[in-house]
């Protein structure tokens, strides 16, 4: 937290203002080290690559997209509320972060 403080410390003192706020642009974030959250299937998608890509080991980035999809579809309530709940705490840690970079100037 200490880090993002001092970003926005010296981004403010040169510029004036913090542009990041309900329209905030990604690469501005980025800037500061916060990455924009992940969807629950991305989480999945995340977890599940190297197994799928290992399984259909001639296949392109394209081909275990689609096979991932189709798992994700075919996913039971359990397996997605897991992912959900990852994706949540993901959003929570965004806007923690987001605030920070607000309210710290």
């Amino acid at each position: 937290m200490m880090m993002v403080t001092v970003l926005v410390e010296d981004y403010v003192a040169k510029s004036g203002t913090l542009a990041v706020g309900p329209g905030e642009d990604a690469a501005e974030l980025a800037a500061y080290g916060v990455r924009k959250p992940m969807t629950a299937y991305m989480h999945y998608a995340s977890a599940r690559r190297d197994y799928v890509k290992a399984a259909n080991p001639g296949s392109s980035f394209g081909a275990v997209g689609k096979l991932l999809g189709e798992e994700w579809r075919r996913a039971s309530e359990e397996v997605r509320a897991e992912y959900e709940r990852m994706a949540s705490n993901d959003k929570e840690r965004y806007d923690r972060e987001v605030d920070c970079l607000l309210y710290t100037s």
